[in-house]
């Protein structure tokens, strides 16, 4: 792995295991190993992206038009037409670079989130193939800045923590648009997480936490509209209520309000409330979004809390 410490992140260098899986990573998805943090630049350069689209085709197109005359006559004589392989042949060129430019984009991304992260340990697993497989064939399908930012923020996380992300989130990014993104961005900025794997919307009726009864959450500009899209695309799971029940009289808990862990207890032994919750899916892609609550939804989740039984022992701020 030596020859390798030039180009590999600060935050695996000194990680065998997640050394490794970045490296099968970046071969499996663009054939090579080196990657240049000046490329990512490049890559978001849509003019020098353009220019190389176009300069590789025109390569090509010089190739293809110096077929020969036996290679073009057996063409035409199968086809009836010897023009129709010229551009399928043009086509498919095309599209083979213009998925390997996203896929080196994605590698690129990659290679500069690891840099932005603190791993204290090493990768317990090798990150798997068939894994690497989907990921790859469907990343290179995405062109969009902020979609492959995703992406690559997906496979940092695996190759940190093989496992962590399913197959089936990644199906779900694949179909995502860039305004399905942010919009699922803005609901997971007024979400409450219980654990990596129970995260929620507080969804009560006459509350200003009404998703779904016509009030909505016009005050942080999310509609009954947006919820449902977002549920149709799989992030999201029907409304329901959730329970809470103190087991011991001096009971405390933690939960992730607004992004901040908030410790408190209950002064009563059992409160319910409505929720929305998210799927699977959603609390994957939520744990990749830096929360940032909208104005007045820290002081609106306090109060609305409060009411609910919850008493605060820390404030928001610590």
């Amino acid at each position: 792995m030596s020859k390798l410490e030039n180009i590999l992140p600060a935050s695996v260098r000194e990680f065998d295991r997640s050394a490794s899986n970045l490296y099968k990573s970046i071969r499996r998805g663009i054939g090579a190993a080196v990657l240049s943090p000046s490329a990512i630049e490049e890559r978001a350069n849509s003019q020098a992206r353009a220019k190389l689209i176009q300069s590789s085709s025109e390569s090509m197109a010089r190739v293809i038009e110096a077929l020969s005359e036996a290679e073009t006559s057996t063409v035409q004589t199968t086809t009836g037409d010897a023009s129709l392989a010229i551009r399928t042949i043009g086509r498919i060129t095309q599209e083979a670079l213009e998925q390997q430019l996203n896929r080196e984009s994605v590698a690129e991304l990659t290679r500069a989130q690891l840099e932005s992260l603190e791993p204290q340990s090493d990768a317990d697993s090798e990150i798997e193939t068939d894994w690497l497989n989907i990921f790859w064939d469907l990343a290179e399908k995405r062109s969009d800045k902020d979609i492959q930012s995703i992406f690559a923020r997906i496979l940092a996380g695996e190759i940190l923590e093989p496992g962590k992300f399913s197959a089936r989130t990644l199906l779900v990014l694949a179909t995502m648009s860039p305004v399905s993104a942010q919009l699922f961005e803005k609901v997971c900025n007024c979400s409450v997480k219980i654990a990596d794997d129970d995260c929620f919307i507080v969804n009560e009726q006459n509350s200003v936490f009404s998703a779904l009864s016509g009030q909505t959450f016009d005050k942080f500009d999310i509609s009954f509209s947006d919820f449902a899209s977002l549920r149709s695309l799989g992030l999201l799971s029907d409304s329901g209520r959730y329970s809470v029940t103190k087991d011991t009289e001096n009971e405390e808990f933690s939960w992730g309000f607004s992004g901040i862990t908030r410790k408190f207890s209950m002064d009563r032994q059992k409160t319910d409330f409505g929720i929305i919750m998210f799927s699977s899916v959603g609390c994957e892609l939520r744990s990749l979004i830096a929360i940032e609550p909208p104005d007045g939804f820290k002081e609106a989740t306090e109060s609305y809390f409060v009411r609910k039984g919850f008493r605060f022992m820390d404030s928001p701020e610590d």
